[in-house]
């Protein structure tokens, strides 16, 4: 369980994101980077019920487009 400070802390990055979404110029991989890291954020602090099925590969995926986008 988040404490509210966890869960206050993941929602201002929630925001960052929306705005970045918004107003951004970015990649089709760096979409899909914001969308998933919206939804998984929503879902931790409740706003949002649940994630579809693919939780754990989605949370892959996400992870291995991060770092294929910081390595050399």
């Amino acid at each position: 369980m988040l404490t509210t400070e966890q869960k206050n802390a993941i929602e201002n990055l929630l925001i960052l994101a929306d705005y970045i979404k918004e107003h951004a110029i970015y990649s089709g991989d760096m979409q899909e980077i914001i969308d998933k890291s919206i939804e998984h954020g929503e879902v931790l602090i409740g706003k949002k019920a649940e994630i579809n099925q693919d939780f754990q590969k989605e949370r892959q995926l996400i992870a291995d487009l991060i770092k294929n986008r910081f390595d050399p």
